[in-house]
């Protein structure tokens, strides 16, 4: 009887690694087939985005977003007079650095910009570089009004 039983179980265990191969191959061909699904609804999703408006910012819920405005060359000159005016000569970044905080905090300007208008302010008439990277206000200029 335990030859019988024996051969059953062999028999068995056949018809069950081939149902495993079965069940391997299926679950190879339904990870692929999700993978594929999975490309699609990702191209779906970009195709049903609608596309973004070029030269238009986007607004927060409470509305557009205003922001501060930049200096202008003339501002800064004269914020630069004063600053020298009042502290004699100074170094090119000190001068920045007060000039950046006098914008922001004084003026409620945006530092956009800035560097540009301060190399620009820093060529005036008005200013003289006394040592590389030094400046003080030209003898008998008046610092311009804000």
């Amino acid at each position: 009887m335990s030859i019988k039983i024996d051969s059953v179980k062999k028999i068995l265990r056949e018809e069950k690694d081939a149902f495993m191969a079965v069940v391997k191959s299926l679950r190879t061909q339904l990870a692929v087939a999700e993978e594929d699904v999975s490309r699609v609804v990702t191209a779906l999703n970009a195709l049903e985005q609608k596309p973004a408006k070029k030269g238009v910012k986007k607004t927060s819920p409470t509305g557009p977003r205003v922001g501060k405005p930049c200096c202008t060359k003339k501002e800064v000159i004269a914020i630069l007079s004063v600053l020298l005016r009042d502290n004699g000569a100074l170094t090119r970044v000190e001068l920045g650095d007060l000039a950046k905080d006098k914008l922001i905090h004084e003026h409620h300007k945006s530092l956009s910009g800035f560097a540009m208008r301060f190399k620009e302010a820093l060529a005036d008439a008005q200013f003289h570089e006394t040592s590389p990277g030094t400046y003080e206000l030209v003898l008998g200029q008046k610092p311009f009004a804000v």
